[in-house]
């Protein structure tokens, strides 16, 4: 018996599609779109070129956003985790992922959107 059929689609499926305002502003920067739950890896790390700091959002955040945060902050990439910008399984689960990133600072930096924005600006 197929477990979780509505996860097990292939890649082309629409479900993946950007939404349109989210193209809009992904026009000109590369995607990396992997199967796996943690993203980073030889894709990411040449999406960033050279880049030493990411910001980092998505779902779930106690899956994919925590492998992919913890493996590039073991990479030394300086991530900032913008928090009110992720979603988790549950709420609780979304809150336990980001104290468990939270230990790693200052590898992993918690943030929201509006800081973000405003360290966007300062850069």
């Amino acid at each position: 018996m197929n477990e979780w059929p509505e996860f097990q689609v292939p890649s082309d499926d629409p479900m993946y599609d950007l939404t349109p305002e989210t193209a809009e502003l992904a026009k000109g920067h590369p995607i990396v779109s992997l199967s796996t739950f943690g993203k980073w890896g030889p894709k990411l790390q040449a999406a960033i070129k050279g880049s030493q700091k990411i910001a980092l959002c998505g779902v779930a955040t106690d899956a994919c956003v925590l492998q992919t945060a913890l493996a590039a902050a073991d990479q030394g990439i300086a991530v900032r985790l913008v928090a009110d910008a992720c979603a988790g399984s549950t709420p609780d689960n979304h809150k336990l992922a980001i104290d468990t990133m939270a230990l790693f600072t200052p590898l992993i930096t918690i943030t929201d959107t509006d800081s973000l924005l405003r360290d966007l600006q300062k850069d």
